[in-house]
């Protein structure tokens, strides 16, 4: 368990549980895969990941999951219904302009802001890890 509550896998998974029910899933930046793991509880359609190669690839590759190695500014990530990645602005900025379903974007109170939409959801919740709170957003909008 995470010594600081960045992201718990199974409360993001439940929030978006309607969204994924019924679509194939992929989590762009899946490190170990413990968010691709609570996808699958959701789903009965494949969920798929892409990450670095190094030692949080092998890990989820050793846990018998669908893992892309690459970097995903080079290579084109595995086809999907949704994707879901961090707020992370190098690559989320190249992601967005080039996927084409259902994004979802998650970040933390202190990480950047979201990217302005025409359209889109935003929300957020509390949760508590450890005995520490901290407050998780999730931006999910649709890119036709």
């Amino acid at each position: 368990m995470a010594s600081y509550p960045s992201r718990s896998p199974l409360v993001v998974a439940e929030y978006l549980a309607p969204i994924i029910a019924g679509r194939s899933v992929c989590d762009i930046g899946c490190h170990e895969g413990d968010l691709m793991e609570a996808f699958k509880r959701y789903t009965d359609k494949p969920v798929v990941g892409i990450e670095l190669p190094g030692r949080e690839s092998s890990k989820a590759i050793l846990r018998g999951l669908e893992v892309s190695v690459g970097d995903v500014l080079e290579v084109n990530p595995p086809k999907a219904d949704v994707y879901y990645l961090w707020n992370n602005v190098a690559i989320r900025d190249a992601m967005i302009t080039t996927l084409k379903g259902i994004i979802v974007l998650g970040r933390r109170r202190a990480d950047h802001q979201f990217p302005k939409r025409a359209r889109g959801i935003e929300f957020s919740f509390n949760f508590i890890e450890d005995g520490k709170s901290d407050v998780f957003y999730l931006m999910i909008y649709y890119a036709p």
